[in-house]
Order: C-alpha cells, then sequence, then structure tokens
C-alpha cells in the first residue's frame, strides 16, 4: 500500500538550486538589468536561451518593491533526476490538491438524500399528470463530478511529464516529437502497435521499465494505467462521471430544482466504499440462481488509490531520469 503524499522512497525535498545570470541573458524589460534588483512597481524575469529550441525561458523573478531575488528551476538546463521529478510532481501534487477538495465535497454529501416525483410531463402545459411515483435519490453537487475529473486528469497530465522528461534524458540534442505521451493502450497488441511513437527517443532501459508495467487493459499492473487513462477520455471528451444509476445533481447555476441523472452504466458505484457493499448485498437479494456478481469500484477509494499508484511509478522512475 503506497502512503498518499509520498514516493516508495520517502518524501521528495524539494529543490534549491540557485541560477546565475551568464552572458546572453535578456530582459523582458527595455531597463539595464542591474536596475532590475531595485525597489519596483513592476515585475521583471530574467531570460535565458533554451538549450533545446534556442527559445528563452523565464529563470528568476524579481518580486514588486523588493531586493529579494527568486530562482528556479529551468526546464530544459542540466537538471538532476531529482529536478526531474519535481517538475512532473507538479502534476502529482496538483491531483491531490483536487482530491482533498473532492473529499470535502463528498463528505458534506454523505447520505444526503431528496424525495422527488416522477410522471408524465404535459408537453403543453410542462406540469408533470398521470400516474405519479415518488422516489428517494441520492443527492451530490455538480462540482463534485467535475473536480474529479480533474484529479484523473492531472494523474494522466503527470504521465505524460514523465514520459516527456524520459525523452529528454534520452535524447538530450533533440526536440521530442509532439506524439510523445507515457504509452496506455485498451490491450496487448494495439499497445506493441502504438507504442513506437509514444516513446521515441527515450533509452531502451526506460522504454523497458514502461514495458514491465504492462500499461494496457488486463495487464499485470495495466488496469489502474488503463483507468486513468479511460476516465480522462471520458471527462475531457463526453461527459461527467456519472456514480450511480440514479442520482440528483445540484449547482447554484441550475436554479431550485435538482437535475435527475440516470444512467444504466455508471462509471463508479457510489460514492465510498460502503456504498458497493450495500449495492452488492442489493444485488445478491434480487438474483435467481447463483449470478457472478461484478464488484464495481466506488468514486473516492478509486481515486485515492490511483493518486497513490501514479506517486508510486513517477518515484520509480527516478533512477532513470538522470
Amino acid at each position: 500500500m503506497w502512503e498518499f503524499g509520498d514516493s516508495a522512497n520517502g518524501r521528495i525535498p524539494a529543490c534549491g538550486s540557485q541560477a546565475t545570470p551568464h552572458q546572453g541573458a535578456a530582459t523582458c524589460h527595455a531597463i539595464p538589468f542591474p536596475h532590475i534588483l531595485r525597489p519596483q512597481r513592476l515585475q521583471s524575469f530574467t531570460l535565458w536561451p533554451n538549450v533545446h529550441s534556442g527559445e528563452p525561458i523565464a529563470l528568476s523573478r524579481h518580486a514588486s518593491g523588493t531586493r529579494q531575488t527568486k530562482h528556479a528551476i529551468v526546464s530544459g538546463m542540466s537538471l538532476t533526476a531529482k529536478d526531474r521529478v519535481a517538475l512532473i510532481r507538479a502534476k502529482t501534487e496538483r491531483a491531490k490538491k483536487h482530491f482533498r477538495e473532492l473529499e470535502l465535497e463528498l463528505i458534506s454529501y454523505r447520505d444526503k438524500n431528496m424525495t422527488v416525483v416522477a410522471g408524465e410531463r404535459n408537453p403543453e402545459t410542462g406540469m408533470i399528470g398521470g400516474v405519479q411515483t415518488f422516489h428517494k435519490l441520492p443527492l451530490l453537487c455538480f462540482d463534485a463530478l467535475a473536480v474529479a475529473g480533474d484529479v484523473v486528469h492531472n494523474l494522466r497530465s503527470a504521465l505524460d511529464h514523465l514520459a516527456y522528461q524520459l525523452v529528454l534524458v534520452g535524447s538530450p540534442d533533440v526536440e521530442p516529437s509532439r506524439r510523445v505521451e507515457f504509452p496506455i493502450a485498451k490491450d496487448a497488441a494495439t499497445y506493441e502497435a502504438d507504442k513506437r511513437q509514444k516513446v521515441k527517443g527515450m533509452r531502451a532501459d526506460a522504454v523497458r521499465s514502461i514495458d514491465a508495467l504492462q500499461p494496457y487493459k488486463g495487464g499485470c499492473n495495466g488496469d489502474a494505467l488503463w483507468r486513468i487513462h479511460d476516465l480522462d477520455n471520458i471527462d475531457k471528451h463526453r461527459a461527467l462521471f456519472t456514480v450511480g444509476q440514479d442520482w440528483l445533481l445540484e449547482g447554484d447555476w441550475i436554479g431550485f430544482a435538482p437535475y435527475w441523472l440516470k444512467t444504466s452504466a455508471p462509471h463508479f458505484d457510489g460514492l465510498f466504499e460502503s456504498d458497493v457493499e450495500k449495492n452488492i448485498q442489493r444485488e445478491i437479494s434480487q438474483a435467481l440462481g447463483d449470478p457472478e456478481i461484478i464488484k464495481r469500484n466506488a468514486l473516492q477509494p478509486t481515486l485515492r488509490e490511483l493518486v497513490n499508484y501514479v506517486d508510486y511509478v513517477v518515484a520509480g522512475f527516478e533512477p532513470l531520469l538522470s
């Protein structure tokens, strides 16, 4: 089990490398360089050429009204493995921040429900008539589902940033292809067919390490990676996640009445693990004979495990980033 917020080898310390100006530096303001360190009302940046693309990149920031200079890690310059991990962890830490926000939303809606009336709506009057039925449904806010998508997206992004850094290490004098990404596929055959262009420029040992994860559906460690990839595509390109067949969703922008979201194939089975257990017991009691019960994952524990797993993967690749 991986500890939330820590790598497998312990918490990675923040980098504090100091950068110094060198010949060829320029500033984004037409003022002499020594004046940048004087108290000013503006904010200035010192720029150095990127060793890979030749484009200038921000190196240090001089805050308004102070003589202090803050230095930063420079992407593309000579970086240590820990530097590169720090750049990747910006995404995993963002995922954790979204996850904490999500947990607060979920806890506030735990066991919250509302009784609604269902019936046929008159197309002329808009009123519900005919035979009416009452339904007690769980309640959740739209924001929770949107934030859950943010968690997953930052995890997928962290994996892609890892792939990009592996290419920079493997081919330091070549601009990485726009097709570079962490390869994840629906099956082993698709993975092998599509992998080559996504890992182009990586060292052979880095590619072997990715292969060892079997990052495809059904792989020994690939199901978690496939779940991240699939959920990210769903949230980015299709729809919000669903957490049950019938849920009421509310938001301060939607009006007084909540939105009744119905689906026959939800992405998650409830918000917490206890919801899954209740649903399985209900399925067993309603089933005839001895059907196969497939245990689905609830939203909160599933996302927690995915966050921990990506943290573990990134930490494991640190030796290959030097």
